[in-house]
């Protein structure tokens, strides 16, 4: 079997890294895409150890691709990507893992009590700081011009204190989060399901009114148990989140960010980017986009995901505005 398509035209600065292993040619989709605006290789794994994988994409790099290169790794390529560039941090200009596998010990495991027992907004931050970090520290060397920060949904919650602590962060993106308390925000979703009357999360859980959902959430802060679950996170998870705002991170951030929401987002409301914008809209580093008749995972009532749009209208000629 050929280990390697091209697409587009040279010289060839970006490699897709498929999963698996044994997925090739899953990346091909993504390739013709990004082909239109830069060459792009698609290094097909044959061998079957991975210091085979590494040492075949090393030569295949070497003999087509323009040196450094940056990786787009998927599944098992994010882990092929990450290993390869600690190896031949040379050849790598950039690396964006996708869809990536567990790279701490606590998550490769089916230990779900140990999970549980972990999992808080704390320890999340804290996993991520130390990912970004190490990668920063012995991939790059400290020598990267721009670091973007991108969260989604919970991510984009934590995001603005990681790019607080971290001053290696140049750009941050949010998608479908603003800057309220879980808490606060649950409230409004709930005051819109009362007011659709229309069954919806929160009766489904048993939470009928403002004074059900003021109960569970005391009930959570009193008792913040690892065992004890609602609507999908434990009484830990939860607790950590509930009262917990990043609008003093936000505000306090002077690197350009950019927040993008739809306005008919139903897990996470629209409220708390509309109240940053008139809060920050003077602000020349910050961007604010409610993307009308959009949900959570920016599809419309017609079932079309606009996400691609989304990248190609909105995020990449901020990213351009933005020096990048």
């Amino acid at each position: 079997m050929k280990n390697l398509r091209k697409y587009g035209e040279s010289p060839f600065r970006v490699a897709v890294i498929h999963g698996g292993p044994g997925a090739p040619g899953e990346m091909a989709p993504v390739a013709k895409k990004l082909s239109f605006e830069v060459g792009i290789l698609e290094p097909l794994q044959t061998e079957t150890s991975i210091e085979e994988q590494v040492e075949e994409l090393k030569t295949v790099l070497e003999k087509h691709g323009e040196i450094p290169v940056m990786l787009i790794g998927y599944s098992w390529g994010t882990w092929l990507s990450f290993i390869f560039a600690a190896n031949y941090p040379s050849l790598v200009k950039k690396i964006i893992l996708v869809g990536s596998g567990p790279f701490k010990e606590k998550y490769a495991f089916d230990n779900k009590k140990l999970y549980n027992k972990t999992n808080c907004r704390q320890k999340r931050i804290q996993d991520i700081e130390f990912v970004v970090k190490y990668v920063l520290d012995n991939i790059y060397n400290n020598n990267l011009e721009n670091v973007v920060l991108l969260g989604g949904s919970e991510g984009g919650v934590i995001v603005p204190e990681i790019a607080s602590d971290l001053e290696e962060i140049t750009h941050m993106v949010v998608m479908g989060a603003g800057g309220y308390s879980q808490a606060r925000e649950l409230e409004i979703l709930l005051e819109q399901e009362i007011s659709s009357e229309e069954e919806g999360l929160f009766e489904k859980v048993g939470i009928r009114n403002e004074e059900d959902l003021q109960n569970k959430f005391d009930e959570i802060r009193n008792n913040p148990s690892p065992d004890k679950f609602w609507f999908g996170g434990n009484y830990k998870r939860w607790n950590s989140y509930l009262d917990y705002s990043p609008e003093e991170y936000i505000t306090s951030l002077d690197i350009p960010v950019l927040f993008i929401i739809g306005k008919e987002d139903k897990m996470v409301p629209y409220q708390p980017v509309e109240y940053l914008a008139k809060k920050l809209g003077n602000k020349d580093n910050f961007r604010f986009e409610i993307l009308p008749g959009l949900n959570h995972s920016f599809t419309d009532k017609d079932g079309n995901n606009k996400i691609n749009y989304i990248i190609e209208q909105i995020i990449l000629p901020w990213y351009h505005e933005n020096g990048i």
